[in-house]
């Protein structure tokens, strides 16, 4: 029995002492959380003046990742890159990329800090606010809302009357659109079509010219009534014009549809 009840006090101080070397402590180690603003559609870099962490030790390490399977968190953008360092993420260029999506004001992502040693880890999981602003476009400039006049109803050609796009038109400028139907789950209840009859095509991808995109054709078609009467269409316009800055200019904008409440003809009763 005495030979038992040593080796259950051997056992016991084992796994305390391997507990205090493999146990995550929770401790505070931000020092600065104000969140950012965001134009929207826009991209914005993290500072030191939105977020700081306190110092480490020359022995320890600190990193950030970003919590990306939560569905409450980042509902309309992303962090990029998804993991960086606490005491020098700004060398890495830590950017908020807001999705263009016009229907929420705010966002948060979920950060989660570890600052490690030889011993032990500390971690801590926070919340990092973004708040989204309605600013004047950099690259779009709407000119009219589509419109469809009937359910299953086509609305008009995406052209210079609807939207134009603000760049310079020089030789060393370059503007491209591009629509990924299946990567931005817009829209929603309908399809982007372009051609006439039996040259008829179902758009779900492109990436083309700006001035281009406005001559191909483009039109929305209403697929799934009864529903909101509104969709979206989302744009991915990116302009490179090295006379302003050696980086791409990146927008995103949601062109919204919406309907008359009108039924289709073959669902109208007939008069008896």
């Amino acid at each position: 029995m005495a030979y038992l009840n040593f080796n259950l006090k051997h056992i016991i101080i084992s796994v305390l002492v391997l507990a205090d070397f493999c146990t995550t402590v929770i401790s505070q180690l931000v020092l600065q959380n104000s969140g950012v603003v965001v134009p929207t559609g826009r991209s914005v870099q993290l500072t030191e003046l939105a977020l700081q962490f306190r110092p480490v030790g020359d022995e320890e390490q600190c990193r950030v990742r970003v919590e990306v399977n939560e569905p409450y968190y980042m509902r309309v953008g992303t962090i990029q890159p998804q993991v960086f360092d606490c005491m020098h993420f700004m060398e890495s260029n830590v950017r908020y990329y807001h999705s263009g999506n016009p229907l929420l004001d705010q966002d948060v992502i979920k950060f989660i800090a570890y600052k490690l040693n030889e011993t032990h880890t500390i971690t801590e999981q926070f919340d990092f606010r973004v708040d989204i602003t309605t600013e004047d476009n950099m690259l779009i400039f709407p000119m009219a809302q589509l419109e469809v006049s009937e359910f299953f109803g086509d609305s008009e050609i995406i052209n210079s009357s609807v939207l134009t796009f603000m760049y310079e038109r020089l030789p060393n400028v370059s503007c491209q659109v591009s629509i990924n139907t299946l990567r931005d789950g817009y829209p929603k209840y309908g399809e982007l079509i372009r051609g006439v009859g039996e040259e008829e095509q179902t758009v779900r991808a492109l990436q083309i010219s700006c001035d281009e995109f406005l001559r191909i054709g483009l039109k929305y078609r209403h697929l799934a009534p009864p529903t909101p009467n509104r969709d979206f269409i989302v744009l991915s316009v990116e302009v490179l014009d090295p006379n302003i800055q050696t980086e791409s200019m990146l927008e995103k904008y949601y062109l919204p549809w919406s309907s008359r409440p009108v039924f289709p003809i073959s669902c109208r009763k007939r008069r008896s």
